[in-house]
């Protein structure tokens, strides 16, 4: 059941950020990363945080593609830190693998967190009335 509603959470933040609504894209992302606004549904077979982190790798993609100052860092001073950080993290990430620290499940788990960082650049690009209308959810 906590599956099915994952994904047409997922559909639908997908298809507001295609549709530039962002509303709909906030919210899901927001219930993923709060585990479904911590409600219990039930056990799931896929985390509700790596629908989040997927959510969120396919809007920077999107966006990217979409604009290519998207992860722009001249425009804001907060940008090149956020940078920093997933670039750390991403080194760390590599770094893991390489030495075989742990399993890549294991590695996600911990390091998915942080990944979340560069949700920045998303909301960024969301504008203001839209971002207050999607708190206000």
């Amino acid at each position: 059941m906590f599956n099915i509603i994952n994904i047409v959470l997922f559909i639908l933040g997908l298809k507001s950020f295609i549709q530039k609504k962002y509303v709909a894209t906030i919210v899901a992302y927001t219930f993923f990363v709060t585990n479904g606004f911590i409600i219990n549904f039930g056990s799931s077979i896929i985390k509700s945080q790596d629908f989040g982190l997927l959510l969120l790798l396919l809007c920077c993609i999107m966006g990217r593609a979409r604009d290519s100052r998207f992860f722009s860092i001249k425009s804001t001073p907060f940008a090149p830190v956020v940078i920093l950080f997933l670039l750390f993290f991403s080194i760390s990430f590599v770094y893991s693998l390489i030495l075989e620290v742990d399993t890549l499940k294991n590695i996600l788990a911990v390091l998915r967190v942080y990944f979340s960082i560069a949700i920045y650049f998303v909301i960024r690009q969301v504008p203001y009335d839209k971002f207050i209308k999607s708190l206000l959810i």
